[in-house]
């Protein structure tokens, strides 16, 4: 799983640099700065929007032996 996990995120640095180079140079540093912090917004939403931020307990542990459900 770590090696999946690394693969997607180091895999889309590039991907990003690229695009925040080209974005840059077609507009204003200013602009992709927006664009980026506008992405950083939205890419929290589903955690915010989601029952994680509400939840306080660990769901309890199964008892070995007995069968899930």
């Amino acid at each position: 799983m770590n090696a999946s996990v690394r693969f997607l995120v180091w895999g889309s640095m590039p991907l990003g640099s690229l695009l925040g180079g080209w974005l840059g140079h077609t507009t204003s540093v200013l602009t992709t700065l927006w664009v980026a912090a506008g992405i950083g917004l939205v890419a929290t939403l589903p955690v915010v929007v989601s029952s994680l931020l509400r939840s306080r307990d660990l769901p309890p542990a199964p008892v070995h032996g007995t069968p899930p459900g």
